[in-house]
């Protein structure tokens, strides 16, 4: 600012130092117009064509300060003060101006209700009051809830019928989100805190809640010490959830079978049990626990046991015996060197009646050998020495001699040899000790040929229930097949044929195929399926044959979403994107389905006749009914109904827009029109057709006791006064006097004529000062004579016959009345005053209007 500070002094000393110069002509802001141009020579931002801004200064020194401002903005103007403009009626300023605002976003300046932000709570009402283009009754994603009624009307899935799912949306409208979701899954709670999961509490939700799992592992959740893994403590309780109660307890005591009963265990056979099982004790120290004699402390016996458990069986037995040194080994003692003990010590036996316990083969019981000593303490030498053999005659030099061919001799003779038991002395492979082969002959002379032993003979088994399959605990060999007996050993049941290796096994507690396993591979077992949601319904997949069902399985493969408890055939199908029932077909027969019209004309108006179930529009359907005629697209709620004979408009009524107005859409009467038009018209001018004979303009009264009159006659009280004749006087409306002028042949159209029953209605007008109802009493044939009248009291006079007055419809067949006027032949109403004999008053009345309905 400090330049334009010093422009007066400048310019000061410039007409100081040029006063004859012109002012006008300097430039002194440097703007580029000189100062007679310039409407402020000291603001170089005011000069002729300078761009107008909104700074409060005429820039463009046009006079006006502001005017046209190029930073001048839009203001709209806000007629109903609602406090938004209207976007059609701008102008343009620095300022606003007087009842104009900054928005522009009102949809009715007229109107301070209409404005963005505006309440629409009547769902009835179609008025856009907040301006976003719908309205409260609105259904723009066809849920079938109005705009109002629901919180999204963007999304056919949110909606107050919607069902909740898991995707954090508020689908029921109700300001909660994911509750009760339907595909909320099943949580177990940990109660005791141990980290696993019981069945005693289960929550649905979309997530996990604090301190639950997905699945059931605990078996006791209110015990913080029961669980799966959890050690085995003497309590009663199954502390590691195996179904087994105690077994393998921590800090259980150590049991030791006590086989023998003598109350001494076997340290080899310890058990850790919470209680002693059977046959057990806590006392560790049986040596034998087979004989209840051995035992710590037990007394020592010659019974080869260590009865007393001191690790020297029969040391010090209490029944051991005398025993005689047998230095020779020849099992006779010397009587002279006895020793006691249980059995005998090592060169020591129990006789005594040795006589040389020097040599073996001396003793009492010896056999005399040829060796020319005594042998058998007898005192003879040699005499039947036992080694003085037989020799038998070997024929075929195998060895082996006849015994049929035998000589005895201590020494053998030529062509003999020591055995005799050859059994075929002409078979060089035939003797005893010879290998038994199958070839027919006795190899080994054990008088049977090829018996079981033979060499190469093969093994047999019995069969003995003849299913060619034998059995193991009964082998029999053989050079040929025993009668009953199989090649192999593979029956496990050897008494029942339907059991061997080739049997096809069942779900029978029986073992069938001898494999070990009853029931594996069973051709009857089941195929089980896991059921991890617990709804009584398998997963396809991953299928287990056996014939007694596993836990946690089903016999059915049924489940699409074995996950999923709610999902399962037989539940109730919804609109939600899921196969809930399993059958395939998503949504398909859900019970939130929407009733949807068949649509064959295209014209947007369903048939109510012909309608589907489905989630979702079909095609040619949709959701809007009433259309009365769906093979005619111009046939439907909303239209113009034509005078054609047709229900355009499909509200039940036939030809009522417009009915009445003009010639070519005439009416059978006022009360039709009153009945069928829409809208209903006013009193006044109407055309009808009664009888079909062509249209005709009548007067309608269509206010009056519900409406629907038809002006047929208008009189005075004079004696020219009937239908035909143009009324005048009292009844002065020129338009009414003109239309009553009915011919005979329309009023009677009118009343029914020409049979009709009694009961038509009428009703009187005297003259617009008061009415009343008449009835049809009936009317006679009589020739010449044809009455119908009315009864009533006369409402337009003041007679005193309760019968006297009465509009008359008269046919004459003659030009004279009973009343002793003159009338020319015709069929009319007349309003008489002394019809009824005994009511004669004269004259014929007073003016007024006749209506029929």
């Amino acid at each position: 600012m400090r330049p334009l500070l010093l422009l007066p002094l400048i310019a000061l000393s410039l007409l100081g130092c040029r006063k004859e110069d012109d002012p006008a002509a300097f430039d002194l802001d440097g703007d580029g117009s000189l100062a007679a141009d310039d409407c402020d020579d000291l603001d170089a931002s005011a000069h002729p064509g300078a761009a107008e801004s909104c700074d409060g200064v005429d820039n463009d020194c046009d006079g006006e300060v502001d005017n046209g401002a190029v930073d001048a903005r839009a203001w709209y103007a806000d007629a109903d003060g609602d406090g938004f403009g209207d976007p059609d009626a701008t102008v343009s300023a620095c300022e606003a101006p007087e009842g104009y605002v900054t928005g522009s976003t009102d949809c009715d300046d007229g109107d301070p209700a209409f404005h963005p932000g505006a309440a629409e709570q009547d769902c009835a009402d179609p008025a856009d009051y907040n301006c976003d283009g719908s309205v409260g009754y609105a259904d723009a994603d066809g849920d079938g809830f109005a705009a109002c009624r629901e919180c999204d009307d963007g999304r056919a899935d949110v909606n107050p019928d919607a069902p909740e799912v898991c995707d954090e949306v508020d689908q029921d409208c109700d300001g909660q989100v994911d509750e009760e979701a339907t595909d909320a899954v099943v949580w177990f709670a940990d109660l005791d805190g141990d980290g696993f999961f019981g069945d005693t509490l289960v929550q649905r939700a979309c997530a996990a809640p604090e301190g639950f799992g997905a699945a059931v592992s605990d078996c006791d959740d209110t015990a913080s010490g029961t669980y799966p893994g959890a050690d085995e403590r003497c309590d009663g309780l199954d502390n590691d959830c195996d179904e087994a109660v105690d077994e393998d307890p921590v800090g259980a005591p150590v049991w030791y079978a006590d086989g023998d009963g003598d109350h001494y265990g076997d340290p080899d056979a310890a058990t850790i049990a919470c209680v002693a099982p059977a046959g057990a004790v806590s006392d560790p120290t049986d040596c034998d626990d087979a004989h209840a004699a051995v035992h710590p402390g037990g007394v020592e016996l010659c019974d080869g046991l260590d009865n007393d458990c001191d690790g020297t069986p029969d040391v010090g037995a209490a029944d051991a015996q005398p025993w005689y040194a047998d230095a020779d080994g020849d099992l006779y003692g010397d009587p002279q060197a006895p020793t006691r003990a249980c059995e005998a010590p090592l060169g020591h036996v129990a006789d005594r009646t040795d006589c040389d316990d020097t040599r073996a083969d001396v003793h009492p019981h010896a056999a005399e050998r040829c060796d020319e000593a005594d042998q058998n303490c007898n005192g003879l030498v040699d005499e039947a020495a036992v080694d003085a053999r037989v020799w038998y005659a070997d024929m075929d030099g195998d060895t082996h001699g006849s015994p049929a061919f035998a000589v005895e001799s201590c020494a053998a003779p030529a062509g003999y040899v020591a055995l005799g038991d050859d059994c075929d002395d002409l078979w060089a492979t035939a003797y005893p000790g010879g290998v038994e082969v199958c070839d027919g002959h006795d190899n080994d002379c054990d008088l049977a040929v090829d018996e079981a032993d033979a060499v190469g003979a093969p093994v047999w088994y019995a069969d003995g229930d003849g299913d060619h399959f034998g059995d193991e605990g009964a082998p029999l060999t053989a050079c040929a097949a025993p009668v009953g007996y199989a090649d192999n050993a593979l029956d496990c049941a050897d008494g029942d044929a339907t059991i061997h290796p080739r049997a096809p096994e069942d779900c029978a507690p029986v073992d069938r195929d001898c494999d070990g396993d009853p029931v594996a591979g069973a051709v009857d077992a089941t195929a089980w399926h896991q059921d991890l949601d617990r709804d009584g319904y398998g997963a396809v997949f991953g299928a287990l044959l056996a014939c007694e069902r596993p836990a946690g399985m089903v016999d059915n493969a049924e489940d699409c979403s074995d996950l999923e408890p709610l999902i399962h055939p037989g539940v109730v199908e919804r609109c939600d994107g899921v196969d809930e029932d399993c059958d395939g077909v998503v949504d398909n027969d859900a019970s939130d389905a929407l009733l949807w019209y068949a649509d064959g004309d295209g014209d947007s108006y369903g048939d109510p006749e012909v309608t589907t179930l489905a989630c979702e529009e079909p095609v040619g359907f949709l959701a809007v009914a009433g259309d009365c005629d769906d093979v005619d697209g111009d046939v439907h709620p909303g239209v113009e109904d034509l005078c054609d004979g047709v229900d355009q408009d499909c509200d039940g009524a036939v030809d009522e827009d417009g009915l009445g107005e003009t010639s070519s859409c005439a009416a059978a009467s006022c009360l039709d029109i009153a009945q069928r038009a829409a809208p209903p018209l006013s009193d006044g001018l109407a055309w009808i057709d009664p009888d079909g004979t062509g249209p005709w303009e009548a007067w309608c009264d269509m206010t009056a006791d519900g409406g629907g009159w038809t002006l047929v006659a208008v009189v005075r009280g004079d004696a020219s006064a009937h239908a035909d004749a143009g009324a005048v006087g009292a009844l002065t409306d020129p338009e009414q006097l003109t239309v009553a002028k009915l011919a005979d042949a329309q009023i009677q159209a009118l009343e029914g004529w020409d049979g009709a029953p009694a009961g038509t209605i009428y009703r009187l007008d005297c003259d617009g000062t008061s009415d009343f109802l008449a009835y049809a009493a009936g009317w006679s044939s009589v020739a010449g004579n044809n009455t119908t009248y009315w009864t009533g009291n006369d409402k337009c006079g003041d007679w005193a016959c309760a019968e006297a007055g009465a509009w008359v419809h008269d046919t004459y067949s003659s030009t004279t009345d009973q009343g002793g006027g003159s009338w020319p032949q015709f069929d009319a109403l007349q309003y008489r005053a002394d019809y009824q004999p005994g009511c004669y008053r004269g004259g014929y009345g007073k003016s007024g209007r006749l209506w029929v309905r």
